[in-house]
C-alpha cells in the first residue's frame, strides 16, 4: 500500500524546517528553510522581554502557518506533520486547524536533526499520519 504525501515541519522559536515525503517514498527530504530573523543581543533582563519574545514566536507561528498553506496549495492532498516545542505547537495547530491538514503532531524540537534522524524521531507520528488523523496531543 502506497504511502500519502506528507509535508512535516519541524521547528523551535528560531529555525524551522519543512520535509516532504511524496507518493512512493519512505523518505522526508527538506525542501523549505524559513529563520526567525535576528535575535542575538537582546538582553534577557530588559523591561517586557518576555512580551517581545512571545510577539516574535507569534509572528513567526503565523509566517510558518502561511508556508505551510502554500505548500499545500502547490501540493494538493499532502497531509501536515508538526513538530514544534509545546509552547509553538498550540498555535502552529490553531493556525492550520481550517486546513484539516494536520494529521499528527510531536511536542519535539527536531531542528538540528538531519532529514533521516527526523524519520527516525517522528517514526510514531508518521505511523499515524500514514493511518489517518492521529489523536491531539
Amino acid at each position: 500500500m502506497a504511502k500519502p504525501n506528507l509535508i512535516v515541519l519541524v521547528a523551535n522559536s528560531a529555525h524551522a524546517r519543512v520535509l516532504r515525503r511524496t507518493l512512493g517514498s519512505d523518505e522526508l527530504h527538506t525542501c523549505l528553510t524559513v529563520e526567525n530573523g535576528p535575535v542575538r543581543g537582546e538582553a534577557h533582563a530588559a523591561p517586557d522581554a518576555d512580551r517581545r519574545r512571545d510577539e516574535r514566536i507569534h509572528h513567526f507561528v503565523a509566517v510558518l502557518a502561511a508556508h505551510l498553506r502554500e505548500l499545500m496549495h502547490q501540493h494538493p492532498g499532502h497531509g501536515v506533520v508538526l513538530a514544534a516545542p509545546s509552547r509553538m505547537l498550540g498555535p502552529l495547530r490553531a493556525e492550520l486547524e481550517s486546513t484539516g491538514a494536520v494529521r499528527a503532531t510531536a511536542a519535539k524540537d527536531l531542528v538540528k536533526f538531519n532529514d533521516q534522524e527526523v524519520t527516525a524521531h517522528l517514526a510514531s507520528e508518521l505511523h499515524h499520519a500514514d493511518g489517518g488523523f492521529a489523536a491531539a496531543d
